[in-house]
């Protein structure tokens, strides 16, 4: 795909940041059910039909879906902010690094991900 930060997305290159099952990987396959080392289960984001307009309820959806998963594998995303009805979408620079990113993260078993210890665990204690 062949984009440029600040076009206006297209539903093809929507799409390939949805649902793409080869390199660059597409959110649903490494956050969705994937295949081989990918998959998380998560619930999976719909894509636009050819020739269909990107909603903005649809893009938020999309960096609200990276944002979530980033914060699973502990890894640092570009900052974006969401947009209205009405909003041109414009592509933005490093969603393909960034679903880059966490499809390798998820693939490598999210080793950045920090581990839930004992300290911070509910503990309960009874005395007589």
């Amino acid at each position: 795909m062949a984009y440029t930060a600040g076009d206006t997305i297209l539903d093809d290159e929507y799409n390939v940041f949805v649902n793409n099952s080869s390199s660059p990987y597409g959110y649903n396959h490494f956050a969705g059910t994937g295949s081989g080392a990918y998959g998380l289960g998560q619930s999976a984001i719909s894509t636009v039909s050819a020739g269909g307009t990107v909603n903005a309820s649809q893009w938020n959806a999309l960096m609200t879906g990276i944002t979530n998963i980033a914060n699973h594998t502990n890894d640092s995303m570009t900052s974006r902010s969401a947009v209205s009805a009405g909003d041109n979408i414009a592509i933005l620079a490093a969603v393909a690094a960034d679903l880059a990113t966490l499809a390798a993260s998820v693939a490598g078993g999210s080793t950045g991900a920090t581990a839930l210890t004992t300290s911070s665990a509910k503990q309960n204690s009874d005395s007589s």
